[in-house]
C-alpha cells in the first residue's frame, strides 16, 4: 500500500515538473516585458525645468511602442533638452530606440516656453516644443521646414501614475 502511494505521488511530481517545463518552453522568447510611462513631473529649481513623461501621438505617424521623455530647459542658455526612449515589442522580442533633440527657445514667459529644433528630424523636419506652466503641459509638433516637404504631426505628454 505504501509503495503505491509512493508511486502515485512520484507521478503527480513528475506531470508538475513535466507540464511546469512545457509552459516555460512555449514561453520562451515571446514573453512580452510591461513597459510603463514615467509619470508626468514638472520639477522647477531657480529658472531651470526638468519635465518627465512620455508622448501621445494625436495627429500624424504614431510609432509603435512605449516610450519615455525627459526634457531639461535651462533660461540663462535658452536652450532645452530632451532625451527620448522608445521600447518596441513584436513577436521575437523587444528593441530599444534612443533620439536626443537640441531646442533653442523662442519665448520664455511667465505662462510657458516655445522652442524649435530646426531639422531636428533628420534633413527637413522642424520639431516645436511647447510646454505650459499653467496647468502643466507639454505638446511637440512636427513640420516641414522653410521650402521642405514631409510630413506633419503632433503629440501630447502624458504620464503614468505613480
Amino acid at each position: 500500500m505504501r509503495l503505491r502511494a509512493l508511486n502515485y505521488l512520484l507521478l503527480v511530481v513528475l506531470v508538475g515538473l513535466g507540464s511546469s517545463y512545457l509552459t516555460v518552453w512555449l514561453q520562451r522568447g515571446d514573453a512580452q516585458v510591461s513597459t510603463t510611462i514615467p509619470p508626468l513631473i514638472f520639477q522647477y529649481e531657480g529658472s531651470d525645468l526638468l519635465v518627465w513623461g512620455g508622448w501621445k501621438t494625436v495627429a500624424g505617424y504614431a510609432a509603435p511602442g512605449t516610450n519615455a521623455v525627459e526634457i531639461q530647459c535651462r533660461k540663462d542658455r535658452k536652450t532645452c533638452s530632451e532625451a527620448f526612449a522608445s521600447v518596441h515589442q513584436h513577436s521575437k522580442g523587444q528593441d530599444l530606440e534612443a533620439s536626443t533633440y537640441e531646442y533653442l527657445v523662442t519665448d520664455w514667459t511667465d505662462n510657458g516656453i516655445e522652442a524649435i529644433a530646426e531639422n531636428g528630424m533628420g534633413s527637413c523636419l522642424d520639431r516645436v516644443l511647447r510646454i505650459g506652466f499653467q496647468p502643466e503641459s507639454a505638446t511637440v509638433q512636427w513640420r516641414p521646414g522653410a521650402g521642405c516637404e514631409g510630413s506633419e504631426g503632433h503629440a501630447v505628454l502624458i504620464g503614468d501614475p505613480l
